[in-house]
């Protein structure tokens, strides 16, 4: 190998390990942008009727009144059915 190859083949490794950085820092963004940070959150229950042979259950679902993220979703079995 020449010297020049030997520095290009440096710089395509070192472009490589900055690009991994990039995508790591990206994803450590989005990761924190999609977090929801607010603190007035609103708490709905969906009672859902069970049929014959269907128990009946109830959906519990947090979110955020500022910016109408879903926050937490529960599924709540009830022992009876319709």
């Amino acid at each position: 190998m020449t010297v020049e190859d030997e520095e290009f083949q440096a710089l395509k490794e070192k472009i490589a390990k900055k690009c991994r950085l990039i995508q790591k820092h990206k994803e450590e963004l989005n990761k924190l942008y999609g977090a929801c940070t607010h603190k007035e959150t609103k708490l709905k229950e969906y009672y859902f009727e069970g049929g014959y042979f269907d128990k009946a259950h109830t959906e519990i679902t947090r979110t955020c009144e500022v910016c109408g993220k879903t926050l937490e979703t529960k599924t709540k079995e009830h022992s009876w059915c319709g």
